[in-house]
């Protein structure tokens, strides 16, 4: 919050000449981390307050919206389904360090509908990363260096046999985090250990959209979220559900462009656009 409020005015000011050249057509900030009840951080208030000021000064309506629908726009755009004529309903994986939930999506033209099908018992896939990291010495946030760590190892050599458990959808990394800190000390090494990280959040992602592909007979997925943008998580996945577009029963499985999938403007900017028909 604090860092919010000391940044937004130079923020304004560095934009001040930019705002002025165009006409604003929109504007549209996160107001809450969900779209749901009881979903509240004070961060969020200065955003707001912000595009409040914008949106009244320039004319325009302010669409609140939630910072996991911005995840969500930044995903459909950067795949391209927002090109189709309607966006049919889609499963999503919303991951990032303080969220791993698996939902059900539709658009209603202004915003995301979703009903969460499952949500960490424990840690969040970020937090799991993170705790992994810090104890090998990297800085954080540290799912970057771990995943160039992870790239030390080599594909063909066995990796760490973890838990991946998942109860009605909803996951849970504890059990992997002790079972690594039970091996820590012993014969592995550290890209050993960065490469079985990242194949148990796949597996596990894996579990969580197959049970939610049953659940309710959608077969489009989204990954989403800063967890989005690790490449070994992905192709992990896509090779697991690489089957022909044309089978009935393939999972149509898409990952948000890693430019976009950490937490920035863009989704939300988008839903402004959208919203006004931009």
């Amino acid at each position: 919050m604090f860092q919010h409020v000391q940044r937004l005015p130079s923020f304004l000011n560095a934009c001040s000449a930019h705002l002025l050249e165009q006409r604003i057509a929109g504007v549209a900030c996160s107001d809450t981390p969900r779209r749901m009840a009881g979903s509240y951080m004070p961060v969020f208030l200065a955003g707001r307050l912000c595009a409040e000021a914008l949106a009244l000064g320039a004319g325009v309506t302010c669409l609140k919206t939630s910072h996991q629908s911005g995840h969500l726009a930044a995903g459909v755009m950067t795949v391209g389904w927002m090109a189709e004529k309607s966006l049919q309903p889609f499963l999503a994986i919303h991951a990032s360090g303080g969220t791993t939930d698996l939902l059900h999506v539709s658009y209603d033209g202004r915003d995301f509908c979703v009903e969460t099908l499952g949500s960490s018992l424990d840690l969040h896939v970020g937090q799991f990363v993170d705790r992994v990291g810090v104890s090998l010495g990297l800085s954080f946030p540290a799912g970057a260096e771990l995943e160039v760590l992870a790239k030390t190892y080599p594909d063909d050599l066995p990796l760490l046999e973890l838990p991946s458990v998942v109860r009605h959808g909803s996951p849970s990394f504890s059990g992997s985090l002790t079972a690594l800190e039970r091996v820590r000390h012993v014969a592995v090494s550290d890209g050993q250990l960065a490469a079985s990280v990242f194949r148990v959040i796949a597996n596990t992602f894996e579990k969580m959209i197959r049970y939610a592909v049953e659940q309710t007979g959608t077969r489009r997925v989204l990954l989403v979220g800063g967890v989005a943008s690790n490449q070994r998580i992905a192709k992990r996945l896509q090779d697991r559900f690489l089957v022909k577009r044309s089978a009935r029963s393939a999972i149509d499985l898409r990952v948000c462009d890693p430019r976009f999938a950490s937490d920035n403007a863009y989704g939300v900017a988008l839903l402004a656009a959208w919203h006004n028909h931009l």
